[in-house]
């Protein structure tokens, strides 16, 4: 037997989902936003201290790219909330890498990364706007490039995390920056599944993964050098 609902209930559970959409992708904005921010007081450590020791670079650059492919995505389906976020984490990374660049004592390798980043990223988007693709396969194409490059993004501490295990100290990781990539990784997850987009949730799921082995080594080893030696 088939069942009717009157159209008032499915009406009611439009609404409920519109709501929680709505708070989702207000919660995604503050907290990814602050995610990018975190990043900035090591920025200034490096104007502070005038050299870019103990800061890498490669974060700055993957979530750089990682914005602009998710501006584009953003922009190609029609979503404020993915285009607004990522526009102003690129400018955050862009300001930090310029920052960067001209504190680090081997320009020429940075130089390098930034230019093989940005021409294989023009590459991609010069082959999709001029191949010719039907709309859902040009969209496809782009949403798994951007989740390639997210979870490239997520993954760039795991250098961070082999220096914490050689070193014995964590002062070369951000707490702050592990607590909002945690929570901003979870929204973007829950966010992708109220839209329905695969492309959205599922390249979240490692930044989840990374901020947890994160909070561990933070639970196992201190901050300073200067802990480990009072500790022992």
């Amino acid at each position: 037997m088939e069942l009717h609902f009157p159209d008032e209930t499915w009406v009611w559970a439009m609404n409920i989902a519109m709501d929680q959409l709505y708070w989702v992708s207000w919660a995604c904005l503050v907290f990814t936003v602050g995610m990018f921010a975190a990043g900035i007081p090591f920025c200034l450590q490096i104007i502070r201290r005038r050299s870019t020791q103990d800061v890498p670079f490669l974060p700055y650059l993957a979530t750089d790219l990682n914005n602009i492919l998710w501006c584009y995505y953003g922009l190609m389906i029609r979503d404020s909330t993915i285009l607004l976020v990522n526009t102003i984490g690129s400018c955050i990374q862009t300001i930090c890498m310029i920052v960067y660049l001209y504190y680090t004592s081997d320009k020429t390798k940075i130089i390098r990364q930034i230019f093989y980043a940005f021409v294989g990223v023009m590459s991609f988007l010069i082959y999709l706007n001029f191949y010719d693709l039907s709309p859902d396969r040009f969209i496809n194409q782009l949403g798994l490039a951007a989740s390639a490059v997210t979870i490239a993004m997520y993954a760039s501490p795991l250098a961070q995390m082999k220096e914490v295990l050689v070193t014995r100290t964590t002062r070369s990781m951000s707490f702050p920056l592990s607590v909002a990539t945690f929570i901003a990784s979870s929204l973007w997850t829950l966010y992708g599944f109220l839209l329905n987009d695969m492309y959205v949730s599922l390249p979240n799921v490692p930044g989840i993964i990374t901020s947890i082995v994160r909070f561990y080594l933070f639970c196992i080893y201190p901050h300073s050098t200067s802990e480990t030696v009072h500790s022992i």
